[in-house]
């Protein structure tokens, strides 16, 4: 009749709609993943960018520590030679003394 060929067709229809949304539920569920992997690759790439930004900021903080340091090195060696030079014109003058009070023999 045609009532039951017209419910024939219904169902087949309706079960060809079932498995084009099974497989679109597939469909999303492998693009859902690849989403998924790509929100972590967008956390890592955020985490990657903040980290260079840190340690950008140490290096900057370091070179600057670095001549500080040097600069302190500089101003301690230029001291260490004032200081020698006193020292060594205080022996002269002690030698020179003592020479001309003859306290150190010739």
């Amino acid at each position: 009749s045609l009532h039951h060929k017209k419910t024939v067709e219904i169902k087949a229809d309706a079960a060809a709609k079932e498995i084009e949304v099974k497989s679109c539920d597939g469909e999303k569920s492998g693009l859902q993943e690849v989403v998924g992997q790509q929100e972590v690759r967008a956390i890592d790439a955020q985490r990657i960018a903040s980290d260079r930004n840190r340690l950008q900021d140490d290096l900057k903080r370091t070179s600057t520590d670095k001549e500080e340091l040097q600069s302190q090195i500089n101003k301690a060696e230029i001291m260490l030679a004032n200081k020698q030079a006193e020292i060594e014109k205080a022996i002269q003058d002690y030698n020179r003394l003592g020479t001309e009070l003859k306290m150190v023999p010739l």
